[in-house]
């Protein structure tokens, strides 16, 4: 039995050391890690824009295809001869 703690200990020491010793060389500061905290933002970010996207386009949607579909039809009659002067 203490054969078999021995061997728990000497892994520990030799492949558990050095892998939290890793860790805190990529973390120097001692520090949470923070790493998703950005992209949480982001996406928080890109949801309040598409939601804003979507209410102009509910709001404002019928006005902008009228002024567009008059634009490209006086093009049309101005490159084309056709319509009133």
């Amino acid at each position: 039995m203490s054969q078999l703690l021995f061997l728990f200990s000497l892994f520990g020491w030799a492949v558990l050391r050095p892998m939290h010793s890793s860790l805190e060389r990529l973390n120097p500061q001692g520090c949470q890690a923070e790493n998703g905290q950005g992209l949480v933002e982001y996406a928080l970010i890109l949801v309040l824009v598409a939601l804003v996207v979507i209410i102009v386009v509910a709001l404002y949607g019928n006005s902008v295809e009228n002024l567009y579909n008059y634009t490209i039809n006086r093009l049309v009659d101005t490159f084309t001869g056709s319509g009133s002067p």
